[in-house]
């Protein structure tokens, strides 16, 4: 109820005077009710708050027919209505609310969200309310929602899922099986509160899914357990501006490429161009293909353009314009090929059967096209009786070399082409061969395959002198090169290394080219953007990167403006190590453990082999006898668990064993073990006094090393050894000391 009669009841009658022209806001100080101007224009004149609060609107969707009702109570008077109109606003934002029960913590107010590939989304402008039940408070095992879950489990609710170890398509269709009406994923990791829109595809998935951060997760999760079942979520969407990711450009010549990207429109339909130039400025635009995109998944769009310069450096960006906004992609970056023609005094004769021929040469300089990524050759040459000529290529600076043209015709016997001339591209990707060639005036002329793949340059850095070796192979015709030029695709190549660490992975790349393990070198288009994916195992994780994707997380971004280079390193979940204090002496032995801490580790459970235990990261335990350890560690991690066993040896920590041969075993006495030693043996001895009492003789015509300042596991050298009471002879061969002290 907008304006009901005012000044009824506030007067019998109500106001008396004519016309109303009014705006009619909750937020405004004085009612429509009180108001009765004496106006001559009108007597309602203004903005006003209406008699019934207009927020009963409030998180509706706008859209459809709305309906004003007037009506005149009394007789006597008549009017009519002029016009009327409604000024909304709309939802700027798209996120998770908690609104039941109130009163709600601020704190779960304005929840930023991602969306998915898969599944519907929302319509602008869309506001949903689900109760709400995190998966953890159903079955703590099915954390992460991998797994199917009880029918009817989340009937007509919002499910709320912890990210981690399965596709998030999984963790949705788990849920929507179970009867949910949405799905909220949370990420699992600590502080990872970075949004992320859910990747994956599943056609039989019919319901909405956004992506929050792990704080607001927790939330949602604590809220759930102050109040239980009454707890409630509203999910808005206000619309998205289209987003545009980067693809690199393709079939790129000296004068023409591609332009590709893609664009999800984010619901309405978008038109997307694209703008180039020599710089940031770009200049040109053109049409994308297509031009309009619609809906909630990446588009592939692109648009070919010709007329460029050779060998010059091109910025691209697509652009998408929508109802919401205009979204301008990220500048990428392309290189046309270089186009690099002899400069020999042409024309140059080419001697009548001779098998030496004649050469011309040419340059490409340093640095112009480090990797060879495809190589075209054209040549022209002014000659009776084609069918004679043999044409090889060779790149001097590598010795690699490729016959080109071969006395066409000759392959299926008789005397080759007995035409005239050639004006030909040699191009491995050309349908037909030049071989078969032989009409008209060229007698070959156009884009053909040559006899020996140019694929054998591939790889190579194009810088040096190339040449060019002309051979008539048959006496009675003559000519001349008229000319030959080089056209190579160039790239710049990406080389990947997997560090293992003490885990596993594999990087791939997109575009596709790196497969890491197996293919860890690729080559790509100068200026291309390269993504790099490190996938680690699944007892694994990624530590980080080397080179140039130091400091990146999973995905790396490499644009290939000049070769690159970098090592991903996986360590494994569950791993730790340990140090033992102290060094030497008999049980007991103190060890000093460290637990991994890769991200999303909640918990440690360490099982020392002797019936002890602990839950801590870092435990210090004692072990009271001298003998092997199979220590365990258990780490949980995104809700599932890893372990890993080590040995720890204790045995040689007593005075019994103090010294060992690697390989051979441990010795009562020093001289015990240089008794057993081979010549080249390292005599390692723990970091202690030792009594030699007598006389430690050195007789034997062995070379050896006594090595002292060994821990008890004899796996460091930490401090020096000290022989007490000791008279060394040395008679047989050379004997070398290291950290040893003989008092």
């Amino acid at each position: 109820m907008l304006i009901d009669r005012p000044g009824v009841p506030a007067t019998t009658w109500g106001c008396s005077r004519a016309n109303i022209d009014a705006v009619l806001d909750d937020a405004a100080p004085s009612p429509a009710e009180g108001q009765c101007s004496v106006d001559l224009y009108a007597a309602i004149n203004g903005t006003f708050s209406p008699n019934t609060p207009l927020s009963v609107f409030d998180n509706e969707n706008a859209a459809g027919t709305w309906t004003l009702t007037s009506a005149d109570l009394s007789g006597d008077y008549a009017g009519q209505l002029d016009g009327w109109g409604l000024i909304i606003a709309c939802a700027d934002v798209n996120e998770v609310n908690v609104v039941e029960p109130e009163p709600v913590s601020q704190g779960l107010m304005g929840m930023p969200y991602g969306t998915a590939q898969f599944g519907p989304v929302y319509a602008p402008v869309d506001i949903k309310k689900y109760f709400y039940l995190p998966s953890g408070s159903v079955d703590a095992s099915n954390l992460l929602g991998c797994n199917a879950w009880p029918a009817g489990t989340f009937t007509g609710m919002a499910a709320v899922i912890k990210r981690g170890t399965c596709a998030f398509v999984t963790k949705v269709k788990n849920a929507q099986d179970a009867g949910a009406a949405a799905v909220v994923v949370c990420n699992a990791e600590s502080g990872g509160d970075e949004l992320m829109n859910m990747g994956g595809a599943d056609s039989t998935i019919i319901i909405p899914s956004v992506f929050i951060g792990n704080t607001n997760g927790n939330g949602l999760v604590s809220w759930y357990g102050t109040n239980g079942p009454s707890s409630r979520l509203q999910i808005s969407y206000a619309g998205y501006p289209p987003t545009v990711t980067i693809s690199q450009a393709t079939a790129i010549t000296n004068t023409a490429a591609t332009l590709n990207a893609g664009v999800n429109a984010n619901g309405p339909d978008t038109v997307v161009s694209f703008q180039y130039g020599t710089d940031i400025t770009y200049g040109t635009t053109v049409a994308a293909l297509p031009g309009t995109v619609s809906g909630g998944s990446p588009t592939a769009v692109s648009a070919g353009i010709s007329g460029l310069a050779p060998d010059t450096l091109y910025h691209y960006r697509a652009v998408a314009t929508s109802f919401y906004a205009t979204t301008y992609g990220p500048d990428t970056m392309f290189m046309t090929n270089g186009t690099y023609s002899s400069t020999d005094a042409f024309p140059v004769a080419i001697p009548d059967n001779t098998p030496a021929g004649v050469t011309s040469t040419l340059v490409i300089p340093a640095d112009a096209c480090t990797s060879i990524m495809d190589l075209n050759v054209a040549v022209q040459a002014t000659h009776t009786w084609v069918g004679d000529l043999i044409f090889t290529l060779t790149h001097n600076e590598t010795g690699t070399s490729a016959v080109i043209i071969d006395r066409p015709g000759t392959v299926g016997g008789g005397f080759g082409c007995t035409l005239n001339d050639i004006n030909a591209t040699l191009d491995d990707e050309a349908a037909s061969p030049v071989e078969e060639q032989c009409s008209g005036t060229p007698a070959i002329s156009g884009t053909f395959r040559p006899n020996n793949p140019l694929s054998v340059f591939d790889g190579e850095n194009a810088a040096g002198t190339w040449t060019l070796r002309a051979v008539d192979a048959f006496n009675g015709d003559t000519g001349h090169i008229t000319g030959w030029g080089l056209n190579p695709a160039c790239g710049n190549r990406l080389d990947v290394a997997v560090n293992t660490g003490s885990g596993s992975g594999t990087v791939t790349s997109t575009p596709a080219g790196i497969s890491c393990g197996s293919t860890c070198t690729a080559v790509f288009p100068r200026y291309a953007y390269v993504s790099l994916d490190a996938a680690p195992s699944a007892d694994s994780y990624l530590s980080g990167w080397t080179g140039v994707c130091a400091g990146y997380g999973a995905q790396c971004p490499v644009t290939m403006s000049v070769q690159r280079s970098t090592t991903a390193v996986f360590e494994a979940v569950a791993d730790f190590t340990y140090t033992m204090d102290p060094v030497s002496g008999n049980a007991p032995v103190t060890v000093s453990f460290a637990g991994s801490a890769a991200p999303g580790t909640t918990a440690w459970s360490w099982d020392f082999g002797d019936g002890q235990y602990s839950s801590v990261q870092n435990p210090v335990h004692n072990f009271s006898t001298a003998s092997v350890w199979p220590v365990t560690l258990t780490v949980t991690k995104d809700g599932s668990p890893f372990s890993i066993t080590k040995n720890v040896t204790t045995n040689a920590c007593g005075d019994t064993y103090p010294q060992g041969i690697l390989g051979t075993g441990y010795f009562p006495t020093v001289q015990a073990a240089y008794n057993s030693a081979l010549s080249g043996d390292a005599i390692l001895i723990q970091a202690k006094d030792i009594d030699i009492a007598g006389t430690l003789t050195l007789n034997r015509p062995v070379l050896v090393t006594l090595e002292g300042g060994y821990n008890c596991g004899f796996s460091s050298n930490l401090f020096f050894t000290t022989l007490l009471n000791s008279a060394v002879v040395i008679s047989g061969d050379a004997v070398t000391f290291e950290n040893i002290a003989i008092h």
